[in-house]
């Protein structure tokens, strides 16, 4: 009995030394296997795994994924044309978690290495597809942008053009058209990505364009010419200012045509034209071609006398005045001095004759008037001399002095008239040219 007893212990203790030994050994071994690399035989979207640490693993995997995704494109179709929209920069892979997964066997507690070991050891390979996320949908926007489509708009606006020849406008009415729904569009692309819809195919949502509305009373004002009648220009030399035919159109009635109006028809305006009451034919035939009155006087005297009467018919001679405009003889004929010319000749002073620089000149003045006597004009200002002249009959004459007497006409005809006053052989000739009304 005693020799069973210690063949019992003799075996237990061999076999508790051989347990020992073994799981000395297995410890051992399980020191031996502390490494930073992935064991599992693992590929994620393709990409092997095995024997890379963690951040090599990473970076093969998002390499993949740009290898994978950086050319893709989904096309948007607007108005019969494609616009690609690049969507990688969208995108982003995580891929974080099922590394660290694949990671763990064999990098737990040290003394468990040896058993991951031996179950990885006939396992199966495992292969993992991750797919993108729309992770940066802001730039979206971006994307978009970059491909053009939100400069595309159909409408076609209402235009005009003016025939000059015709006299007429012709309105090209416009049509509607579309532009791309942007905030639309974008969200159409979200749902692609979201749903792992990279390289499809959409088509654009759109938003209607109508045309602007044609303002035609800024238009009118444009083409608008007022009627103007034909005048001379007084600070032209009286130069004819040619009339101006009146060019307008009745906005109300276009604006009922263009409402009418289909899309893309031309509707055509037709102006009105106003004749001026005087064109420039008209004024230009009836200008001074009637001599509506005149007036001679006679007489001479001296050297000096004769200057003062030269000067004085050729400072009037050619005064053109419009109608309503009055003549002055002083502003005409400008103050008496030597220095312009005027020389030492008798005048009537208190009913003396004395000598007196300009004399002679009331004889242009007395001459003056009688002729606008004779054409009818009307006699503003006019002072008889203070004693009878001989050159003309009593009560016909004209004075004046610079500064105090003064002779002044208007005309109150309808058209220009012109003084024409001559002095020649002894003699001092004065017309009034206008036109005769009817």
């Amino acid at each position: 009995m005693m020799k069973k007893k210690n063949k019992w212990k003799i075996t237990a203790a061999a076999i508790l030394g051989t347990a020992g030994i073994l799981t000395a050994g297995y410890l051992y071994w399980c020191t031996t296997l502390d490494d930073k690399v992935i064991w599992k035989d693992v590929s994620i979207n393709g990409v092997a795994l095995q024997g890379k640490t963690i951040e090599a693993a990473e970076k093969a995997v998002q390499e993949q994924f740009k290898k994978d995704y950086q050319d893709s494109e989904i096309t948007v179709s607007l108005a019969e044309k494609n616009y690609e929209v690049k969507i990688f920069p969208v995108l982003s892979l995580n891929a974080s978690r099922e590394i660290r997964e694949a990671y763990r066997p064999g990098h737990g507690k040290w003394y468990v290495r040896g058993m991951d070991k031996i179950k990885l050891k006939d396992q199966e390979p495992v292969s993992l597809e991750i797919l993108p996320k729309a992770s940066e949908p802001e730039k979206l926007d971006e994307a978009i942008r970059k491909t053009g489509i939100e400069k595309v708009n159909t409408v076609k606006e209402t235009t005009w053009d003016q025939d000059k020849t015709s006299l007429t406008i012709t309105i090209h009415k416009g049509r509607t058209g579309i532009k791309a729904d942007l905030k639309e569009l974008k969200e159409m692309l979200l749902q692609s990505l979201n749903a792992h819809e990279y390289e499809t195919k959409l088509k654009c949502p759109e938003i209607k364009v109508t045309p602007a509305e044609l303002e035609l009373q800024p238009l009118h004002d444009k083409v608008y010419v007022k009627m103007s009648n034909a005048f001379l220009d007084r600070e032209n030399n009286y130069a004819v200012v040619p009339s101006v035919q009146g060019v307008s159109f009745d906005v109300k009635e276009a604006e009922k045509q263009l409402k009418q109006a289909d899309e893309g028809a031309d509707v055509r305006i037709s102006f009105a034209i106003t004749e001026p009451e005087l064109s420039t034919e008209q004024l230009t035939s009836m200008l001074y071609r009637d001599v509506l009155g005149s007036y001679t006087t006679y007489g001479g005297g001296s050297s000096g006398r004769i200057a003062n009467i030269q000067l004085a018919c050729g400072s009037c001679n050619d005064v053109i005045l419009n109608p309503g405009d009055t003549f002055s003889y002083n502003d005409t004929v400008g103050e008496r001095t030597i220095e312009r010319g005027f020389q030492s000749a008798p005048v009537i002073a208190n009913g003396q004759l004395v000598p007196g620089i300009g004399g002679g000149i009331c004889q242009v003045s007395s001459t003056l008037y009688a002729a606008c006597l004779n054409a009818g004009l009307e006699i503003v200002e006019r002072y008889p001399h203070s004693k009878p002249v001989a050159y003309i009959p009593s009560g016909m004459d004209a004075t004046v002095s610079w500064g105090t007497l003064d002779y002044k006409f208007k005309n109150n005809t309808e058209y220009p008239v012109k003084i024409q006053a001559s002095y020649a052989n002894g003699a001092i000739s004065v017309q009034i040219l206008g036109t005769r009304e009817g």
